[in-house]
């Protein structure tokens, strides 16, 4: 089951830690009835605030690979794989909008295993009825959408409970599938139908059936929500008008594009892995549709996530067994990642967890503080106090009076650096409150 709780220290914390140690192995069940939640076992936490707080704000990449059984976790910070969670045969993933919690599709067996980003481990295995390829999941969190090709259907996914809410009929093969921004409307390409679903998240059932060119295999959605960008396994991207579910433009000379291409957070950009042809992503100006770079990148690209700023596309070089790490001001690859794979197996699937926003760095410091004073670190008097300001902030966010908020973050740091100045705090300790107030500062007046 997943675990409702508050947003604590240890949670957010762990978001961003730069050296983590390796997952033990984690055996799913093999024998499980459809919609069934698994959960596994959690392990000690074992950060201390200090140094997992030195990395805190560096969104995380997940990668599914095959071909080490597991999903691939990589720092932005450092473009290094710092954890491995074991999943028995990943395909795609989607990560929550509050960034606590991974979708992974499983091949073997027909399977979505739920990762708990906090610690990356397992936490829950949906059973479905056949093995699912694509994972999208609703903008409020509370649903995730998989498609099942061999089925024809859509499975949707209940996060609350991790059980199997519905299923919904969809068109031939359906692969991959994106929602759109406002949680309306959820769009499936069926690989082998030369067509697009439109599910109606609302009653979960099929409100428009969109004809396309052959093989679409993945789909994207603008930020603005106006426009879907299919791609097919031939040469060509679909441009749907999401208004009106019409293709308004039929763009050619692609390399086989694959399942999982990705809009800049801007909308200005499409990038479009060529999965067989051409060892490149494309990148697409959505204002023209027109290609305006390609980046080589390897042999046989695959997913495309991009950074919450926009500013890198990250992209699962299958047959390379590495991670390509595009700049996307340039469009250069400026780092390549490995994480292992050879020949017809290796990384596939790319999610990228979001930033924090002012109101969770305070949330965080809220827990921190709190976890001080039960270790006997602050008094209780000292702990009040500083929670009330921590408290205050929040109540100023709330309404949103971030001036406010800032001046309190702002009055919150003096006293711990008072402090630390006394003793109380060690320099350690004392950072591991500055950083996070700071990081909220910095958002709120940027």
């Amino acid at each position: 089951m997943r675990r409702e709780r508050s947003m604590d220290f240890k949670e957010f914390a762990l978001l961003g830690v730069l050296a983590m140690a390796a997952c033990g192995e984690l055996g799913g069940p093999t024998d499980i009835q459809e919609g069934a939640t698994v959960p596994s076992s959690q392990p000690t936490f074992s950060q201390t605030p200090s140094s997992a707080t030195a990395a805190l704000g560096t969104p995380l990449v997940y990668v599914t690979n095959p071909a080490v059984a597991g999903v691939q976790v990589i720092s932005t910070a450092s473009n290094t794989v710092v954890a491995t969670v074991p999943v028995n045969h990943p395909l795609q993933v989607a990560i929550t909008p509050d960034g606590t919690f991974a979708y992974v599709t499983n091949f073997s067996p027909s399977s979505v295993r739920v990762i708990e980003t906090a610690t990356n481990t397992v936490v829950a295995t949906v059973a479905l009825s056949a093995a699912p390829w694509g994972v999208a999941i609703t903008p409020d969190g509370a649903f995730a959408y998989v498609a099942i090709p061999t089925a024809g259907e859509v499975h949707v996914i209940e996060t609350a409970t991790n059980t199997v809410a519905a299923t919904v009929t969809v068109g031939s093969s359906p692969l991959s599938l994106a929602v759109t921004p406002d949680g309306l409307f959820a769009y499936v390409a069926n690989s082998a139908g030369s067509s697009v679903s439109v599910v109606e998240t609302a009653s979960n059932t099929v409100v428009a059936t969109v004809s396309v060119q052959v093989k679409p295999w993945g789909v994207a959605i603008a930020p603005s929500g106006a426009f879907a960008y299919v791609t097919h396994n031939t040469n060509q991207v679909s441009v749907i008008e999401t208004s009106t579910n019409t293709v308004v433009k039929a763009l050619g000379g692609f390399g086989n594009p694959s399942n999982q291409p990705a809009i800049t957070p801007d909308g200005a950009s499409a990038y479009i892995a060529n999965f067989v042809s051409r060892g490149a992503v494309s990148v697409i100006a959505t204002a023209t549709n027109t290609m305006m770079a390609t980046v080589p990148v390897g042999n046989g690209p695959r997913g495309v996530g991009i950074t919450p700023d926009g500013a890198f596309a990250y992209v699962a070089v299958t047959f390379s067994g590495t991670v390509s790490v595009i700049e996307t001001a340039t469009n250069t690859v400026v780092a390549t990642v490995p994480v292992g794979g050879t020949c017809c197996t290796g990384p596939i699937g790319v999610a990228i967890t979001p930033l924090l926003t002012p109101q969770q760095w305070v949330q965080l410091l809220i827990g921190y503080v709190e976890e001080l004073v039960d270790d006997s670190v602050l008094n209780q008097g000292q702990g009040k106090s500083l929670l009330a300001k921590l408290r205050q902030a929040l109540q100023g966010l709330d309404e949103a009076n971030t001036k406010a908020a800032a001046n309190i973050l702002g009055a919150f740091i003096n006293e711990v650096q008072a402090l630390m100045n006394a003793g109380i705090l060690t320099p350690a300790q004392g950072d591991a409150l500055v950083a996070p107030a700071q990081k909220a500062i910095d958002q709120l007046s940027g």
